[in-house]
């Protein structure tokens, strides 16, 4: 994912004349772009809103890593449950799950001399 603006931008040279834009020769739009950025960033301001909540109600009967343990776990099973049912990416992210879990076919299989 953090290389994906690197993709989009090349080698640099149509970023410094500003070449970027929709019809310019590139498949990628910024509207795409901007509903695949914009999908796990919701779910994160979300999560990291109600994550917050327990630092008012808790906050001075906690000791700061049981405080962090607390909120790392509701700040991840929110993001999580927004992004894979509130949105509905849950398929999205079970085959790019099952692409990195799948061993890799002979034709696929890199072999390396020693």
């Amino acid at each position: 994912m953090a290389s994906m603006p690197v993709l989009i931008v090349g080698s640099g040279t149509g970023a410094n004349r500003l070449e970027w834009r929709e019809g310019s020769g590139t498949p990628v739009l910024l509207r795409d772009l901007l509903l695949s950025i914009g999908r796990p960033m919701l779910a994160g301001v979300v999560a990291a809103a109600v994550a917050f909540a327990p630092r008012f109600f808790w906050g001075s009967l906690l000791s700061p890593l049981p405080r962090l343990a607390l909120c790392a776990v509701i700040l991840s099973g929110i993001y999580l449950w927004i992004l894979l049912y509130v949105l509905r990416q849950k398929q999205l992210y079970v085959e790019i799950l099952r692409g990195f879990l799948k061993p890799p076919s002979s034709d696929e299989a890199v072999v390396v001399s020693a």
